[in-house]
């Protein structure tokens, strides 16, 4: 058997003449492809094909193929847009969160604003009044509150919120943030990264590079990240993380859903597309 009389062609062949006994009926369609009505019944009953039957058949397996092609790029044009409504209606709601998480970042950096200023105004009435302020701890004194590092705190620089971490590197530094250090390293990198990332997969991974890196800073290193300008509690940390895992979730989604888009595309370019 010839290779186009292969089983797999045979098959083709006969897929072809039963849609087109189902959509023009029997005496039609032997009329069309030049064969009486017998022959076509008995092709369809035993599963082969006569030589004439099946020449008539190829010749019309151009204008088959091209519906064929034109279904397939209608499908992929469909799910195409649904896949884009999806990662639309996906964008929209990660900026919903992010905006209402700054909101409520922006809420208790107000309230514990609110707060120092009175805890400063008591402190100044009671100084007026008489009584003796509480020593301020200073540099020469030693007295530096208690960071993640573990050098002894008379070798570390001296800052007010030292649980806060800085968007640029600063002297010294490492003796502040001490084993988060060069975790700290890292994700600032990655931030650089991501904002000079132009295609898409590269900016999902530095996205995704950019939220494990801050997990690990706030889940396992207990610091708190720009631009929030006041140390975190642990309910504050717990929820940091929750949110950061839930959005790398959120992104592994898109990404596997855009990867899906790239490969269909692929196939009907014929390797040409690649973004």
């Amino acid at each position: 058997m010839d290779e186009a009389r292969s089983p797999e062609r045979e098959e083709w062949l006969l897929t072809l003449l039963r849609d087109l006994v189902d959509e023009a009926g029997p005496g039609k369609a032997a009329a069309q492809l030049g064969v009486d009505r017998k022959t076509l019944w008995r092709c369809l009953r035993s599963g082969r094909l006569t030589p004439r039957l099946a020449g008539a058949l190829e010749g019309r397996l151009p204008a088959a193929e091209r519906t064929a092609s034109a279904q397939l790029r209608e499908r992929v044009a469909v799910l195409e847009r649904h896949l884009e409504a999806q990662a639309e209606e996906l964008r929209a709601g990660v900026d919903s969160l992010r905006t209402g998480v700054e909101a409520l970042d922006r809420a208790q950096a107000e309230a514990l604003a609110q707060w120092e200023r009175r805890l400063a105004r008591v402190e100044a009435n009671r100084t007026a009044g008489g009584g003796t302020p509480p020593a301020s701890p200073s540099p020469a004194q030693g007295a530096a509150p208690q960071v993640v590092g573990r050098r002894p705190a008379a070798e570390r620089p001296w800052r007010y919120h030292p649980e806060l971490v800085t968007r640029a590197p600063e002297p010294d530094e490492e003796l502040v943030y001490g084993e988060a250090t060069p975790v700290i390293v890292r994700w600032r990198a990655a931030q650089v990264a991501l904002r000079d990332s132009t295609r898409k997969f590269n900016r999902f991974d530095a996205e995704q590079r950019v939220l494990e890196l801050e997990i690990v800073i706030i889940g396992e290193h207990g610091l708190t990240l720009p631009p929030v300008t006041y140390g975190w509690d642990e309910a504050d940390r717990k929820h940091e993380v929750w949110k950061r895992k839930e959005a790398l979730k959120a992104l592994q989604a898109a990404r596997e859903r855009a990867l899906k888009l790239r490969r269909v595309r692929r196939v009907l370019t014929l390797g040409l597309w690649w973004n």
